[in-house]
């Protein structure tokens, strides 16, 4: 008997073949027959209320499973709307596949319904943009999609499909699929000579240290990671998508590697010999791997899947390693035995002790505060002392972001996701990708702690959230006011604001409206009795907290010092 289907159900038939079954997107004309088909499929759909949501919502679930996710719009103003989380996706190199409708080719330039070449507005920014040419060959281009996503770099995708295509009847026993064996992520091995010469550099250090990022994450490199810093002795940091590869409280762990949050692994960053980046980009949140985050004078050492990004910031590489993290940790676990690594012992304890001194001059400067106002430093150790050692963390916002990347503790890659990350660093992210992860991992607790300005952005997500039971626990950190922005303009102008504050929005009652569990949070007596609620409440729980506004985390003060010199000095170190 032969099997007739419309292409919105071939799309769907050829995700589930790829083990793809849940989709973030919201419907419209040109994207029912993909809905219809998820559904007939089994495809979870969750359906939200602005189309950036749904591809920030795959974006988090991405980040959290180390797989490919999809999100699925309409055309014209769908896809214009999405433009913002695709281009902030591809920056932060999570693997996506956003599939769009589109106005039938036979009526363009005629001033269709939506009718935009929209996929060719984003094609210099993806890894892949193009329209799918007829409904037979919906397949072959979505295995290409999931392929493109995920080797090498990983990025996004783009897939358009006119709505004629996909209301189109193909026979299914016509369809020539292209078989899972180009879906595969394919493994670029590094030189050998490369990674003897890294370790003949280790061979003289005294002082290195690993700096680890997203691609530890996409590699599934976590193990071998754990494995190589054990056996080499060497101190690790962890950052973006990658923080937790080596877990908190491991004894070569130093914790977060972004230097923007200014903790202690600043000291680190300065006083190493030989600094190895590992699936990290040389960008402004590492800050560039220059002065005066990084000495001049270090040995770098940086290890990508992509020649490309070697030394893109400038910064002098001395060993460049191209391959896959994992593969190029297994060889350079085989080769350590060939080498004689120093002792680096004296080193971590070095680090130790002035991470002991940094936290304890922190706690006199941040814990004397007495004010009516909530302390950020006591709300997150207190929500953090009850919480599972293995939750997630998303975090947003400026002053807010800061001091939860600063403090909140991290065990396993894919952990902690940064709501602005990548370079294009757009606020207002964090609570799609929350429910993006929450999507993905139903069995942990995910935690999101926002600002209360970038909450704002993608509030309509709150209905979502209640509406498809996605439970998370939200912390509003509410100074009233665009942290960041405030500080930048007391130091630039003396306290002469304008544009930044916001007042006190009151989320725990916009959340209670809708369905959810809200509290609103004063005093430091209220904290854990709120967080207690929050966690054995069956639905979304929203606490929100006021802060002392004039308490300003230590990276708010340093970025906001770095970006608004404009002198090139701080390059120059």
């Amino acid at each position: 008997m032969m099997f007739e289907v419309n292409g919105g159900r071939l799309a769907a038939i050829a995700l589930k073949k790829l083990g793809i079954n849940r989709i973030f997107g919201l419907i419209g004309y040109q994207a029912t027959y993909l809905f219809d088909g998820f559904d007939e499929e089994g495809i979870e759909i969750f359906d939200v209320r602005h189309e950036q949501a749904a591809v920030h919502m795959a974006d988090g679930a991405a980040q959290v499973t180390g797989a490919v996710a999809v999100a699925v719009t309409i055309g014209g103003p769908g896809f214009t709307n999405a433009i913002s989380a695709v281009l902030k996706a591809q920056t932060a190199n999570s693997p996506l596949v956003v599939i769009t409708g589109a106005a039938e080719p036979f009526k363009r330039d005629i001033g269709a319904m939506q009718e935009i070449d929209h996929w060719n507005m984003v094609k210099d920014y993806v890894k892949w943009s193009v329209e799918v040419p007829t409904a037979q060959r919906i397949p072959e281009y979505i295995y290409k999609a999931v392929q493109r996503a995920v080797n090498g770099k990983p990025g996004v995708v783009v897939l358009a499909m006119p709505v004629n295509i996909l209301s189109e009847k193909v026979l299914l026993e016509n369809i020539d699929w292209p078989g899972d064996e180009i879906t595969k992520r394919k493994v670029i091995h590094p030189e050998v000579a490369d990674v003897k010469r890294m370790l003949d550099l280790l061979s003289s250090s005294k002082k290195p240290i690993i700096i680890a990022g997203s691609g530890m994450l996409y590699s599934h490199a976590e193990e071998e990671l754990r494995a190589f810093v054990e056996k080499s002795g060497i101190p690790v940091y962890t950052i973006n998508a990658g923080r937790g590869s080596v877990p908190d409280g491991h004894e070569l762990a130093f914790g977060l590697g972004r230097p923007l949050e200014g903790g202690p692994q600043l000291y680190g960053f300065k006083n190493a010999d030989t600094v190895i980046i590992m699936g990290l980009k040389l960008n402004f949140t590492i800050g560039y791997g220059k002065p005066p985050i990084f000495d001049a004078r270090q040995n770098f050492v940086q290890i990508d899947i992509d020649p490309e990004e070697l030394g893109r910031s400038g910064r002098k590489i001395d060993v460049g390693i191209v391959g896959d993290l994992e593969e190029t940790l297994k060889l350079l676990l085989e080769e350590v035995p060939n080498f004689s690594l120093p002792s680096f012992d004296q080193w971590k304890e070095e680090l130790r002790a002035r991470e002991a001194e940094y936290w304890q001059e922190f706690n006199k400067t941040y814990l004397g505060y007495s004010g009516a106002k909530v302390n950020p430093v006591e709300l997150i150790n207190l929500i953090q002392s009850e919480l599972p050692p293995d939750f997630i963390s998303v975090v947003d916002g400026s002053n807010a972001l800061f001091w939860g990347l600063l403090l909140l503790k991290c065990t396993g890659a894919g952990h902690q996701l940064i709501g602005p990350s990548g370079i294009l660093g757009p606020m207002g992210t964090g609570l799609p990708l929350a429910l993006g992860a929450k999507a993905a991992q139903p069995d942990k607790t995910v935690l999101l702690y926002t600002g209360d300005g970038s909450l704002g952005f993608n509030l309509a997500e709150l209905d979502t959230a209640i509406r498809l039971g996605i439970k998370i626990i939200i912390v509003v950190h509410n100074d009233g006011a665009w942290g960041l922005p405030k500080d930048t303009q007391n130091r630039l102008f003396k306290k002469r604001n304008y544009a930044v504050d916001l007042g006190i929005t009151r989320y725990d009652r916009i959340v209670e409206a809708l369905g959810g569990q809200g509290e609103l949070v004063t005093s430091r007596e209220e904290i854990l009795p709120a967080m207690r609620r929050a966690l054995e409440a069956e639905k979304l729980a929203c606490i929100n907290v006021i802060i002392e506004e004039s308490i300003m985390s230590p990276g708010t003060r340093l970025l906001s010092l770095i970006e608004t010199d404009n002198s090139g000095k701080a390059d120059k170190g």
